[in-house]
């Protein structure tokens, strides 16, 4: 028997040792009845604990399976567990079962493939089982710890467990914990490990069924409440405490592996379960030390036990459910309120980040619907809370500049709160609220740190929901950075001189950065602020703020979205925010060629309604926009190809880069390689080609010799009928008046689907989710009245 590591590193090493062990247990194989063989007997115990000890070596697993010893211990075991005697609290037979056990735990030990020989094995699970119904308690210990190796990421061996009702037998043994520690130091040793064998079991879908159908989840959160008791009482002993704390991290441990699940979330809920993890995190014990920073294997510390109970909660509150049903309880938003203020200002600031961080989460996620968005604003007020925790995260980062651990716990926070304000800002009734809070200055004041390309996007996003429906106030501090005061509407105030520093003049600064990065999302988002804008001054006929829209440079970011093209200019003019003159003279590149990312068609749309209202207010700024015409130009075109078999030739010839991108959009469809635009798209591209063509000669003499035989050949093909109850094409214009009508698109964003604020805090989207975020969030219909013929005879009738 090795009585150290060395010892067994060398049995290890000696294929003979194998065979000996594999030889003996077939000679105890043969062996019709232990029971009454005591030589037999005495010979199993000890060869099962010889396998135990050798096992422990890495290298002797592998050997022994390969000896095909594996189901000869098994089989011992199996034989073992026969004898098992529940109404006794000890039986001779239970010191083979604990041995056999020790085996099988220890053979699994990191080791996938003698799992996958176990549980293949007849009756091994019932038999792994069988144990935990004993009344010896040292053998208790062993099988709970056994469990632990034999189950760990293995779905089948945990499904075959779970079927023969080792889950039950767990939550038993866990029933039996009390708020003191047992007399039997056996028994209480076995708790920690159901702990962490009931972990294992909780990751199939089988075992949290299981565990809600037992009224397990009530046991567990019964248990935390009374270990945190325990824990926060003033007079208690080391060893008490340090009981409690053992139980602490291994309950947290099993909360966060079922706290995804929808039905746990719920269950949180209705067993009135969630005050037991607020008051975990709002209950610190006041009588210990502060943890220290270096904790030994046998110490556990709390602050890292409440950081993953508040992840719990944020779970719950992802619940939709519980969405709807959270809101209405005034203690328990309060509560998510004085997290979002933990710590700050204070020694424990980034000890406290994430506390902060899951109250921001947790609001977010219950802002996804309009109902728990106007609760969240108009009753808790969240909104002050949100923008102090930017103003006071934002001092920090500039405090803390260029030391990135340092500024770690800030960013955080940061995405966890533009997430929060993602989702309220969606609710059309609380966008006047939120911007009269001040959120679109502390959100634009985050552009200023260029390292968080990923929250700026999020940025942006809030943005262009507060600018979005009918909210003239927010627009007008977008573009101004001022209060509004008393107004009507955005034609009854007066535009100020334009500002680079103004939210608007950041925002530009922005894009032009994130195209120097070749940054998609943060282009074609900050593309939809200015479009929202542009819709609120056509809508109020504001033409005295167009001057400030022109002098910030804002024409080139929404030739931009609808080409996909790189246009960019020199750092210097990027700085001072100056108008872009001619091609040769500020080094402006119009004819760069876009990536397959660049380019999403309901993004294209919101461009070309944009620019086509821009002119029509402003019949002078159609010589700003022509001069982006080496993109411009084959974009327009390609969209009036697309799906045409009469133009395709002329397409490829063409190989106009705005047309890469394969994602399909709303109403738009992909034929080989090439997208197919809806005809709500054409009429659009039809309407601006018009309104470009009747103001500008050049561009006339320049487009004419290419788009009239497009023109000609579209008008001799048939063409499906404007569907007006499309969704998701963008703002489409009238023909009959130019761009001089738009029909206004309905402001109940759908929140279908609507993303976790966890989830928007994350770092980038994907491609796929950058198309499916656009497709979402535009509803804007067509004018029934349009037909693509007549749009085409408006271009064809401005040419030579």
């Amino acid at each position: 028997m090795p009585k150290d590591e060395a010892a067994r590193d060398a049995l290890a090493q000696q294929a003979g040792v194998f065979r000996f062990l594999k030889e003996t247990l077939d000679s105890i194989a043969a062996e019709p009845d232990l029971a009454e063989s005591s030589k037999h007997f005495q010979l199993a115990v000890m060869v099962a604990k010889l396998v135990a000890e050798v096992a422990k070596s890495e290298p002797a697993r592998q050997a022994f399976a390969d000896a095909q010893g594996i189901p000869l211990v098994m089989d011992l075991h199996r034989r073992s567990v026969q004898h098992l005697a529940a109404e006794q609290d000890e039986h001779y037979m239970d010191a083979l079962t604990t041995q056999t056990m020790r085996a099988l735990a220890n053979l699994c030990f990191d080791h996938e493939g003698n799992r996958d020989i176990i549980v293949e094995l007849p009756d091994a699970a019932s038999s792994l089982v069988a144990p935990l119904s004993s009344r010896n308690t040292a053998l208790l210990h062993t099988a709970c710890g056994a469990l632990v190796n034999i189950s760990m990421d293995n779905e089948t061996m945990q499904t075959a467990l779970l079927n023969a009702g080792a889950l039950v037998r767990l939550l038993d043994v866990l029933g039996k914990a009390g708020a003191t520690p047992s007399s039997d130091e056996r028994l209480e040793a076995a708790f920690p490990a159901a702990i962490r064998a009931l972990s294992n079991l909780l990751e199939p879908e089988l075992g949290i069924a299981q565990l809600l159908e037992h009224k397990g989840l009530t046991l567990l959160l019964r248990l935390v409440k009374t270990m945190h008791e325990t824990a926060t009482r003033h007079q208690i002993s080391e060893d008490e405490y340090e009981r409690a704390m053992e139980f602490l991290d291994g309950l947290a441990i099993v909360l966060e592996t079922v706290g995804e699940n929808d039905s746990v979330q719920r269950e949180i809920v209705t067993g009135d379960l969630l005050d037991v993890l607020l008051d975990f995190v709002d209950h610190r014990p006041t009588h210990r030390p502060p943890p220290r920073e270096d904790f030994g294997d046998d110490a556990y510390d709390y602050e890292l036990i409440r950081r993953t109970v508040s992840r719990v909660v944020t779970s719950v509150t992802m619940n939709d459910d519980n969405m709807a049903e959270l809101p209405r309880h005034e203690m328990i938003v309060r509560r998510f309120l004085v997290w979002m203020s933990s710590g700050l200002n204070t020694s424990t600031h980034k000890e406290e980040e994430e506390i902060r961080m899951s109250g921001a989460l947790c609001i977010g996620n219950l802002a996804r619907s309009d109902a728990t968005c106007k609760m969240l604003v108009e009753k808790h007020n969240v909104g002050p809370a949100l923008v102090s925790l930017i103003k006071l995260e934002a001092e920090r980062l500039r405090a803390v500049s260029g030391a990135r651990d340092e500024a770690k716990s800030s960013i955080k926070v940061l995405h966890a709160v533009i997430g929060a304000l993602k989702n309220l800002s969606l609710a059309p009734t609380v966008r006047p609220v939120l911007g009269s809070l001040g959120i679109i200055e502390r959100v634009v004041s985050l552009f200023e740190f260029e390292h968080l390309k990923p929250l700026h996007y999020g940025c942006i996003g809030v943005l262009k929901n507060l600018c979005a429906g009918e909210n003239d106030g927010n627009v007008y501090r977008m573009m101004t950075g001022m209060a509004p005061g008393e107004f009507k509407t955005l034609a009854d105030l007066q535009a100020p001189n334009s500002s680079p520093t103004s939210p608007l003049g950041r925002l530009i600064t922005l894009i032009w950065r994130a195209t120097g990065d070749n940054d998609t999302g943060i282009r074609n988002e900050g593309g939809r602020v200015l479009a929202n804008i542009v819709r609120a001054i056509n809508r109020t006929k504001a033409v005295q703020f167009l001057p400030l829209f022109f002098d910030l440079n804002c024409i080139a970011p929404l030739v931009q979205i609808v080409t996909g093209a790189l246009l960019t200019k020199t750092a210097q003019s990027a700085d001072d925010g100056g108008d872009m003159d001619m091609e040769d003279e500020h080094h402006v590149h119009f004819d760069a060629l876009p990536s397959e990312t660049q380019v999403f068609p309901l993004v294209q749309n919101e461009g070309l309604v944009s620019l086509t209202l821009i002119c029509t207010l402003s019949p002078p700024a159609t010589s700003k926009i022509v001069r982006y015409y080496s993109s411009l130009a084959p974009t327009l075109l390609t969209i009036l190809r697309s799906g045409v078999p009469e133009l395709q030739d002329d397409a490829q010839a063409s190989a106009s880069p705005s047309v890469l991108t394969k994602e399909r959009g709303a109403r738009t469809s992909i034929v080989g390689e090439q997208l197919t635009y809806s005809i709500q798209t054409k009429i659009n591209v039809c309407l601006f080609l018009k309104t470009l063509l009747s103001n500008e000669s050049e561009f006339v003499s320049k487009i004419a010799p290419e788009l009239k035989p497009v023109v000609r050949t579209l008008l001799d093909v048939s063409h499906p009928p404007v569907d007006p109850s499309a969704s998701g094409t963008g703002a489409e214009l009238s023909a009959s008046t130019g761009a001089s009508h738009i029909m206004r698109r309905p402001d109940n964003i759908a929140r279908t689907n609507t993303r976790s604020a966890k989830s928007l805090s994350d770092a980038m989207p994907s491609r796929r989710e950058l198309q499916s975020h656009f497709q979402m969030s535009l509803e804007d219909i067509t004018d029934p009245n349009v037909s693509f013929k007549e749009a085409l005879k408006l271009v064809l009738g401005c040419l030579p």
